[in-house]
């Protein structure tokens, strides 16, 4: 980090480029309750100490990984769902400040903000380096899925870009990367850690994000999603199979559907019926067209909802959702994107920098 942050200055670029290092949550001893957080001890004087020392020289910030998926589901007899999505129920409240969290999330930061307060650095801000919700995984993992990634994410930005900080540093903005851009297939473990993806590899998301209405800053609530704010092309149920037959052929050929995930043993081949594979390829191709109502007709068998018509493991893509990158500072408007190769990215300019 040293190295960087000099190079980065032989290059007169260390006032715009500021050098950190991301952290799991495990680096605490405790988060709960976040005020009585502090640093696990054998790394707190030999290595979080000069690492927060640097960031105070350097004027930089704190990064953290922060799953409240994870923490969830290593203590669900303790921790609520909706508590951990933005959406509870009930306030979980700091028996020691007497401060009131709506989130798992913000609990998680403020504990990490009270831990760098017990060794001397209340002034450095922490960003989020990673955090998110995915959107399918095994049986054990019910909760991993598209409604609950909807929930999260979108509760996320609007709790981040209202501005209003943490209950422990209100009115300090937040700074947040939602993980990830797409899914890492080939990635180990249960099969929620390969679907984590926002975005498909066609650039549509797998469900809507409000980007729009988290942009105003008004402070709206947390809510639950279930895709609504997007339109899908379906097969109208009361069209016949020979006219649907017909649509699909069409999508699947000339109109370049996708169409692989309605063959057999894929994840939309169940039910096996002319409408559900007419609606998934219809919207394959209405996709593709941009949301075009002219795209979402095949000979009067189709229809435009916005409800959303997934199930299960079955992902029906919705509109494309741009989304804004931005360098971390309190002038950028959009201060939280999606990312899931920023470790290869920091490594190259790592790299990039040693040799100036």
């Amino acid at each position: 980090m040293q190295n960087v942050h000099t190079g980065l200055t032989k290059a007169n670029l260390s006032d715009q480029i500021k050098v950190s290092t991301a952290h799991s949550m495990a680096i605490l001893k405790t988060s709960f309750p976040p005020s009585s957080s502090t640093f696990n001890d054998s790394l707190a004087t030999t290595f979080v100490g000069p690492i927060l020392d640097f960031l105070k020289a350097t004027g930089s910030f704190y990064m953290v990984n922060a799953y409240p998926y994870h923490a969830y589901m290593s203590e669900s007899d303790s921790i609520a769902l909706d508590y951990a999505l933005f959406d509870p129920k009930d306030v979980v409240v700091d028996p020691n400040t007497n401060l009131s969290y709506h989130g798992l999330l913000m609990a998680q930061v403020d504990a990490v903000y009270f831990a760098m307060e017990a060794m001397g650095h209340g002034e450095l801000s922490v960003m989020v380096s990673e955090t998110g919700w995915p959107r399918a995984g095994d049986a054990d993992e019910a909760v991993a899925n598209v409604q609950n990634a909807a929930t999260y994410n979108n509760n996320l930005l609007r709790l981040v870009l209202n501005n209003t900080g943490t209950p422990h540093r209100t009115g300090n903005p937040l700074d947040a990367y939602i993980f990830s851009i797409f899914d890492e297939d080939k990635k180990p473990g249960k099969s929620s850690e390969q679907h984590w993806g926002v975005f498909d590899t066609t650039g549509n998301t797998f469900y809507y994000l409000d980007l729009t209405d988290a942009d105003q800053g008004n402070g709206s609530s947390p809510q639950s999603f279930n895709g609504t704010g997007s339109t899908w092309c379906v097969a109208n149920p009361s069209a016949s199979n020979q006219s649907l037959q017909v649509g699909l052929n069409y999508a699947c050929g000339k109109g370049n559907a996708d169409c692989g995930p309605i063959q057999r043993g894929q994840p939309c081949f169940i039910p096996d019926s002319y409408v559900n594979h007419a609606s998934y390829a219809y919207n394959s191709y209405y996709q593709r067209s941009g949301d075009n109502p002219a795209a979402c007709d095949f000979g009067g068998t189709a229809i435009i909802t916005s409800e959303n018509p997934s199930y299960g493991s079955c992902v029906f893509p919705a509109d494309s959702v741009g989304y804004l990158a931005s360098i971390n500072g309190k002038s950028s408007s959009w201060r939280i994107i999606p990312c899931n190769i920023m470790g290869r990215c920091l490594f190259l300019l790592t790299f990039l920098l040693s040799m100036l």
